[in-house]
This record gives structure tokens, C-alpha cells and sequence, in this order.
């Protein structure tokens, strides 16, 4: 009898595996996340549902699902998936993700605290995953924590220096508060992504930090604490006040050796010597700013690849200017980016 027993068990495990058909789950897996990509979430559920009868703990089919459903608004059913997924996943980076799209979930539902320490577990487990500081950090925003929020989009970008969502959001958080290292952080995304639809407003965004005013509207705010640093023995972080105002004051009408430059020159002659004097400065700043984004900027301008530069940011524009230089200068292109890839980011904690 008890043989019989065992020898059951052994048929009804070899008819469990089976039953279980990777391959198709695999391919139904592929078709959910294209329509999800489609915008199709509904019809993308039932392929991932599909997938999941194939191979019911398929790691990727349950996140892909939570996502699909998050997508949708049906906040609690991605909630109650990743909830399984922290409890059985044992794939590292569907693991990181699953606690991206918790916290993404719970701040759908206005729950920012609750979504702050899904993030915090998700830290203390994967605490080199940029995704989830990054993330921690537009919910903070949304907590209009504003300073605790730029801590943690400066350890996403110290983590992967090449997500452009990071300088993005690092620039469009410091636009009114401190405009240098604004304009940094939103020149280094249109590198990473300088055709999108959002890097053609951060262009918009740059032509107006960049163009000076006429004399007539030209017009400097001096800020008590601005003056309050000139008079302290002791340097404050992240205080770029000289090298805006000298951005502010940079005239309409540049010359050099008596030459009128106008249009694209002149706005390269402006960045290049932008550059250099904040590369000039930068051991004599304190704070994130200047160890982060200055030491890059002040490397390009000394390898002469400003101009190179100048036109990547602009891939955006239309001008037929712009994109006859970009289609024509392909071998500064690449080399640019061969610079770009190989440059050594600072580990700031």
C-alpha cells in the first residue's frame, strides 16, 4: 500500500512538470509585453494570465501583470502581486523592480509614506539600485520634501550617471533655486536622450537660461543669502552666485579678435568659456554640484569637444543648420560619445 502511495506521488510530480510548458509561457510573455508597450493592457493581461497557466510562478509574467494592472488603475490587485513576488522571487532584478512598482503603486493611491518605506526595504536590500532612489525621490517630491528628494536623485545619478530621468528631474528641480548647476544637470540629459519630446523642452528651457536679456529688461536678483555668502569666511555648498551672475551678464554682442559672432558661435563661445571658468573654480567650491557635474564639464572644454556639444543638445531643433552639421560630422559624434562612455564619474556618498 504504501509503495502504491509513493508511486503516485512520482506520477503526479512527473505529470506537474509536465504540465508546465516554459517555452509557451515564454512566448505568451513576449505578446503581453508588446501590447502592454501598445498601450493595451487589458488584452496584455490575458497573455500574461496565459503565460502563468503554462508556469504559474513565472517571475516575469506576475511583474509584467502588476505593471499591466498599475497601469490600469487597478492599484490593489498589482499591490496583492507584489506582495507574492518580495515573498517568493527568487530573479534579483525582477526582485528590484517589484519594489519600484509597489511604491509606483501605492503613490497612484496617495500613500506616500507607505510608498517611502517600500522603498526603504527595497534599499536596504538592493542598496546599489538606482531605480529606487530615484523613484523614493519623486515620491518625496510629491511630499513636497524637496531637499530630501535631490539627495536622492544625486545617489541615482552617482549609482548609473546615465539615466537621463535623474538629471532631468535634478534640473527641473533646481531651475528656480540655484540656475547653474540647473542648466548642468539638464545639459547632461539632452546628452543621454537629446531628440525626445522632452529634450526639446529642456532645449527651450536652456535657450532661455543661455540668451541674455536686453539691456532695457536685463535684470539681476541679488538674494539676502547670496550676499550674506559673499561676506562669510566660509564657503558655502553648492554655491554657484559668481558664476551665474557672470552667466547673467554675458553680452548679447560677443567679438573676438574684432570678429561679430552671431547665432551658433556666439553660443559657443559662450559655453566654452563657461566652462572653463567653472573648471578654473572647481577646487576652490564645495558640494555636490561642483564635484559632480563640474569636473565633466570642464573635461569636454579642455578636449576641445564643446562645439560637438553644443550641436548634440540641439538634435532637437529643426534648424537646418543644426542637423546639416550633426549628419556631416559623424567621427565627432562618436568620438564624443567614445569620451563620454570612457569618463570617470566621481563616487560621491
Amino acid at each position: 500500500m504504501k509503495y502504491t502511495y509513493i508511486l503516485f506521488l512520482s506520477v503526479l510530480s512527473i505529470f506537474s512538470l509536465k504540465a508546465q510548458n516554459p517555452q509557451k509561457a515564454s512566448q505568451f510573455l513576449k505578446e503581453g509585453i508588446a501590447l502592454h508597450d501598445e498601450g493595451r493592457y487589458e488584452e496584455a493581461i490575458k497573455k500574461y494570465d496565459a503565460a502563468l497557466t503554462e508556469e504559474p510562478d513565472n517571475y516575469t509574467a506576475l511583474y509584467e501583470k502588476a505593471f499591466s494592472l498599475s497601469s490600469l488603475n487597478r492599484s490593489k490587485e498589482a499591490i496583492e502581486i507584489a506582495k507574492k513576488l518580495i515573498k517568493i522571487c527568487q530573479n534579483e532584478s525582477t526582485l528590484q523592480l517589484t519594489y519600484v512598482l509597489y511604491g509606483n503603486t501605492l503613490d497612484q493611491l496617495d500613500k506616500g509614506k507607505e510608498a517611502i518605506k517600500i522603498y526603504d526595504q527595497g534599499i536596504k536590500k538592493f542598496p546599489d539600485h538606482y531605480l529606487l532612489y530615484f523613484n523614493k525621490g519623486i515620491s518625496l517630491a510629491q511630499q513636497e520634501k524637496q531637499e530630501e528628494a535631490l539627495e536622492n536623485f544625486q545617489k541615482a545619478i552617482v549609482l548609473e550617471p546615465s539615466h537621463p530621468g535623474s538629471h532631468n528631474i535634478i534640473g527641473r528641480t533646481l531651475l528656480r533655486t540655484n540656475k547653474v548647476p540647473a542648466m548642468l544637470a539638464l545639459m547632461r540629459m539632452l546628452i543621454l536622450e537629446p531628440e525626445s519630446k522632452r529634450a526639446a523642452q529642456n532645449w527651450q528651457i536652456l535657450q532661455e537660461i543661455l540668451t541674455p536679456a536686453s539691456n532695457e529688461n536685463r535684470k539681476i536678483t541679488i538674494t539676502v543669502d547670496a550676499l550674506k555668502n559673499l561676506s562669510s569666511d566660509k564657503p558655502k555648498e553648492n554655491d554657484f552666485f559668481a558664476a551665474e551672475f557672470i552667466l547673467g551678464t554675458m553680452g548679447s554682442e560677443v567679438k573676438v579678435e574684432e570678429k561679430q559672432l552671431t547665432g551658433l558661435e556666439k553660443l559657443n563661445f559662450q559655453l566654452d568659456t563657461f566652462f572653463s571658468m567653472l573648471g578654473s573654480n572647481q577646487d576652490k567650491k564645495t558640494g555636490f554640484y561642483w564635484q559632480y557635474y563640474v569636473p565633466y564639464f570642464a573635461e569636454m572644454q579642455k578636449k576641445s569637444m564643446v562645439t560637438t556639444f553644443m550641436y548634440i543638445i540641439q538634435a532637437s531643433n529643426q534648424s537646418k543648420e543644426v542637423q546639416d552639421w550633426l549628419s556631416s560630422h559623424g567621427k565627432e559624434i562618436e568620438d564624443f560619445y567614445s569620451w563620454n562612455k570612457n569618463y570617470t564619474w566621481p563616487t560621491l556618498k
